[in-house]
Parts: C-alpha cells; sequence; structure tokens
C-alpha cells in the first residue's frame, strides 16, 4: 500500500537499468526447502479495498471465483468517527457503537463478504479524527499529504474506539491493532528530539486496544498487532518525524530492549516511555498484555524486485520476506527477556510483485514460491495478495491490469503450485506443492470431495500421474511424486458442473483450470 513512497532514492534510480540488464532471472532456477509433509493452518489473506469500495459485487464475484477465504479489510477510524475533521471532542460513549459513529459503508462491505462465504481480517487502523490527535504536526508530504490525522493519536480514545468496533461486528474472530506504526504517514512522529517516540505511542495504542478486545470478548480471537513496513529510512537523523523507522529498530523500542536485547534503563528508557529500573521491568510483561499474549505481528515484506529468497535492501534490522526470522527471532529472545515462553507469529498481512520491477511471468512464479515457503514455516501466520485490481498509476502488484487484462499471476494465484526440486534420479520422487483454491468453495456447494490431478507432459501432451485428495481446508496439497520422465508439470482442477459465480471471470461450469508449469528433468 505504501511501498512506493518506502523505496529508497538509489533504487529508484537504478531499478530500471536492473530490468534492462536481466538482473531478474527467470523461475528456472527458482528452488527451495524440499520436505514434504508440513501441515499449514495459515491465513490465506486477500486485499483490495478501492475495488471493494468501487464494485463490491464483481469484485466478491472474483475473489469467490479465485477461492479467497479471508479478506483483510480496512476499517480507518477517521472515516467513521464522529466530527472525524474538527478539533472539538464530541460528547456522548464513543465506546458505545450507537453513539454517533457512521458505520453504513463498513456494515453493507462486512455483510456482502460474509455473505459470499469469506472471513474478514478487520484492520483497526488510522488515521484518527483529529479531536483525537495532537496539534503541531509536521509540514505536510508532497507524496503523502497532512500527518494531523497520525499525529500523536490518543490511545485511551483509539480503546474506545476499538471497543465500539468489537462490539459492532461481534461475530468477527480476526483483528489487527493499527498499522505499519514505524511509518511516519501511518504513524507520527516517529522520533522527535532524538528520541524514538513512535514507539511510546504505538505501544499505548495496542495496550488499549487490547484492553477493548479482551472487554467485549475477542482477546482469545486472532489478534495482529501493528503490520510493520519492512524496511528503514535509515539512521535517525534520516528517519525524523515522518519516514521510516527499521521494523526491529522500532520493535526493539517497542519492548524496552537495546540492540543487544538488554533492557532499558535510566533516560534512554524514559525516553521511549519504558521502566527506568530493574523493579519496574519486572511488571513490564503485567503491564503491557498485548505484546506477550497477542497473536503475533504483521509485516508487509515485499521484496522489491527479488526472489522471495533474496533481499532487496539485506538489513539485520529489516524484514524483507526472507528476513522473516528476524521477526520471530525478536519475539523469541524479547519474551525470554521477560520470562515468556511464548512463540509469536510473524504474519504476512501485505505482500505481492509489481510488474516493473519484476516481469509479469516471474511475479507469477515468485508469489507461488513465496507462499510455498510460509506454507513450510509455522512461525509465519498468513500469506496475503495485495490487490485484485492494479490502480491506474504507480502500485502494479494486483492480479489484473488497470485495463482489465489478466496477468499470469491471476492463474498462479488462483492455482498455485511449486516444485523446490525440479530434478532427481530416475526412481525417486519429487515434491509437488500446490493448491486448488476454489475447492473448498466447491466442497461447500457440492458437498463432493475434491481432486486435483498432477499431470506432465512429456511431448504428447499433458496426462495424469497423480490425483491427490484436497483435505485442506485452505485447498492445498503436498505430495511425493515419482514422474516416470522428465517434461512439463501442472495441477489442474475442474469446477463443480452446476453453475458457479456469474461474473466475467470466472470458468465457465464443469470447466477445468490449471496451474502455471513447471520443468523437471530425471537423469
Amino acid at each position: 500500500m505504501s511501498l512506493i513512497g518506502r523505496i529508497r532514492a538509489s533504487w529508484m534510480r537504478i531499478g530500471a537499468v536492473m530490468l534492462a540488464t536481466g538482473a531478474v532471472t527467470g523461475c528456472a532456477a527458482l528452488s527451495g526447502p524440499s520436505s514434504a509433509g508440513a501441515s499449514s493452518n495459515q491465513l490465506v489473506m486477500f486485499e483490495d479495498g478501492p475495488s471493494l469500495i468501487a464494485n463490491p459485487t464483481q469484485t466478491l464475484q472474483t475473489m469467490r471465483s479465485l477461492g479467497v477465504q479471508i479478506v483483510r479489510l480496512n476499517l480507518a477510524w477517521q472515516d467513521v468517527a464522529p466530527n472525524a475533521n474538527s478539533r472539538s471532542r464530541p460528547g456522548g460513549n464513543l465506546a458505545d457503537p450507537n453513539d454517533g459513529y457512521n458505520w453504513s459503508r463498513y456494515d453493507q462491505l462486512v455483510g456482502a463478504i460474509r455473505s459470499y462465504g469469506m472471513n474478514v481480517d478487520l484492520l483497526i487502523g488510522g488515521g484518527a479524527p483529529l479531536w483525537a490527535t495532537q496539534p503541531g504536526a509536521a509540514s505536510p508530504s508532497p507524496q503523502f499529504g497532512p500527518f494531523d490525522h497520525v499525529w500523536y493519536p490518543s490511545a485511551s480514545d483509539y480503546g474506545n474506539f476499538v471497543q465500539a468496533v468489537a462490539r459492532r461486528y461481534s461475530y468477527l474472530n480476526t483483528w489487527e491493532l493499527w498499522d505499519e506504526p514505524n511509518w511516519g504517514p501511518a504513524l507520527a512522529p516517529q522520533y522527535s528530539g532524538g528520541s524514538l517516540v513512535s514507539a511510546r505511542i504505538f505501544r499505548q495504542l495496542v495496550n488499549s486496544g487490547w484492553a477493548a478486545l479482551k472487554a467485549t470478548g475477542h482477546s482469545r480471537q486472532t489478534v495482529i498487532v501493528g503490520s510493520l513496513s519492512q524496511d528503514g529510512s535509515g539512521p535517525p537523523s534520516k528517519v525524523g518525524a515522518t519516514n521510516t523507522t527499521a521494523p526491529l529498530t522500532f520493535m526493539r523500542a517497542l519492548y524496552c530492549v537495546d540492540s543487544r536485547y538488554n533492557q532499558l534503563r535510566g533516560n534512554a528508557a524514559a525516553a521511549v516511555g519504558c521502566p527506568t529500573t530493574k523493579a519496574a521491568s519486572r511488571r513490564f510483561r503485567g503491564n503491557n498484555p498485548a505484546l506477550f499474549n497477542a497473536t503475533g505481528a504483521g509485516v508487509h515484506p515485499y521484496p522489491y524486485s527479488q526472489r522471495p529468497t533474496q533481499a532487496q535492501f539485506p538489513d539485520p534490522n529489516g524484514v524483507e520476506f526472507n528476513e522473516i526470522p528476524h521477526l520471530t527471532g525478536l519475539f523469541d529472545r524479547v519474551n525470554k527477556v521477560y520470562g515468556s515462553k511464548k512463540r509469536m507469529q510473524a504474519f504476512n498481512t501485505e505482500y505481492g510483485y509489481q510488474v516493473g520491477y519484476v516481469t509479469a511471468a516471474n511475479a507469477a512464479a515468485y508469489i507461488n514460491w513465496a507462499e510455498y515457503l510460509s506454507f513450510k514455516n509455522p512461525r509465519i501466520g498468513s500469506y496475503d495478495q495485495f490487490e485484485l485490481h492494479d490502480p491506474p498509476n504507480g502500485f502494479s502488484t494486483g492480479l489484473i491490469t488497470h485495463s482489465g487484462a489478466l496477468k499470469p499471476s491471476y492463474f498462479s494465484y488462483r492455482m498455485p503450485i511449486w516444485l523446490p526440486a525440479t530434478s532427481t534420479r530416475r526412481g525417486r520422487s519429487l515434491e509437488v506443492w500446490g493448491a486448488a483454491r476454489p475447492a473448498n468453495f466447491a466442497r461447500r456447494f457440492t458437498g463432493k470431495a475434491q481432486f486435483v490431478a498432477i499431470q506432465l507432459n512429456s511431448g504428447s501432451g499433458f496426462r495424469t500421474i497423480k490425483n491427490v485428495k484436497v483435505t485442506n481446508g485452505r485447498g492445498y496439497i503436498d505430495t511425493f511424486v515419482k514422474f516416470p520422465r522428465g517434461g512439463q508439470v501442472r495441477l489442474a482442477w475442474q469446477y463443480p458442473n452446476q453453475s458457479w459465480a456469474n461474473n466475467p471471470f470466472a470458468q465457465a461450469a464443469g470447466q477445468f483450470i490449471y496451474s502455471m508449469s513447471i520443468g523437471i528433468a530425471l537423469h
């Protein structure tokens, strides 16, 4: 969502050169871990707020035909709050959903999503209404506009808002508290007087939000705190009030530890709202339940032009896709510091590849590869596809171009496939991972078991080598296959013969759909 604004200036200058010189490699060289048999319960999310608002019926029909199960929906505080553009705080009980809020748009969207058989991951985000912020915001950004609605948002008012949301949508079970708190246009200031005050502000916000979810009976559900921007703008002098703090730098300040995971003390601790004494630190875990009891934290681990196993800007404090272990490692270390054994998850809550930074074919392959790696890692709680349609300008991570053309990634998202190894000796097996994403809807629709065909083309057309029953609730399969010879491997699945979703992108009833093909060699 905000990736372009976070891309470093040097990358903007060299990106076209890298593409022109072939720095992005083809998918033939892609590989990954080779163990099979893992079982994944990761959430598979999809986000495209503009398309949902502009054309909810067609967007949801398309999402269902793609097999989307969870829609990430950003419920912006300032969009529904009373007097959102006024400094005068409204009267009444702002923890009461019936006291002044305008829920009409979100009532319609949440209801429509659920009517299509999909769940909602509700992001309870900013910006805040002006009356819940402090005056004196930084000057507006030419790219992102004013910072007034994100300048020192009030934690107590946010807690009231979260409570109102949780009461209004009490039937939901997946929640996010704020978005990209380490990015200035989402939470500011980042630094003030040389101190990372955004960590203190966010700690207060999530504690209030957590208390609200607990008060309404939702704290034992999936609760994701913050969804971090993946890279930083540099040292504090470059981050300033409104740029991006490196995610691990931000998280260590959030948990009140230094770069060596020692608890902060003295002025350094006081500046970011942390305990200044050992005795006070013993109460930190109990005083900050959101930081230790949430399911995990989110991240937007865009890898720019790189395959999922490489980082564009390698950084021990960054969290591009292949650096997600940086975040889970931080969780383990800070929990140990405070005497907790909880193993928190990292949630990928915004992801995709921009065509232009990579080719359309590589984008299609890379999203399959990334999802496979996520499936294999129990510390990654979700995989997300950001956007269905490309916007008119810029952020081209969608599956459909702005003019309506289906990209290769449309088909690879609908039916992913990945082979971590593509060559072996004759008589040995290769791992085949993939999904018939719409199969879950088909099973519910027909009451019949669903099967994925693994097919091989050795020069005389595709023939089925193995049929695999889909037993995973998200449509995944993961199996080993002994192929009789080399060739091209793909997956095939058939839509039910009954009438399917009536939209221009749905396959006709009874028609087969296919994954992309991957070449294998036997020797």
